[in-house]
């Protein structure tokens, strides 16, 4: 019975969507701020210092808008290549770093890059991210 129990929690917990943050520096020069669209309505503003990182969560998020250049950037329901992944220890979570650049772009950084990167790594497909509307 007790070999069932615990097959039965170790089956539950694998069955579970992993949470998912993706940590967003801003390294456009300014202060920006953001409104995160999440799933349910609801609208979140948020003030990022440049120079400084941002948690977004990737489920739930419909989408994100730079309100500081207007850019909008949907929410893709893909995940990023594992091999940009990052997973600490201490948490049940995954974490992807991306960078904000002032041209728009953002880009996924190798696990190793610490924040500001001054070069990236080669861009999976759909990366750097690109705004959908406003100026870039």
């Amino acid at each position: 019975m007790n070999r069932l129990l615990v097959l039965f929690f170790v089956l539950n917990l694998l069955s579970c969507s992993p949470h998912v943050e993706l940590i967003v520096f801003n390294n456009t020069g300014l202060t920006i701020d953001i409104v995160v669209h999440s799933g349910s309505g609801e609208n979140e503003m948020l003030q990022v210092e440049n120079g400084a990182p941002l948690a977004i969560p990737f489920r739930g998020t419909r989408s994100w808008v730079v309100r500081s250049f207007n850019w909008r950037y949907e929410s893709s329901h893909t995940l990023p290549p594992e091999r940009f992944e990052i997973r600490p220890v201490t948490r049940i979570a995954s974490i992807f770093h991306l960078q904000l650049n002032r041209d728009g772009g953002v880009y996924l950084l190798d696990p190793s890059q610490p924040f500001p990167a001054t070069e990236f790594v080669e861009q999976p497909l759909g990366y750097p991210l690109r705004p959908t509307s406003g100026p870039r």
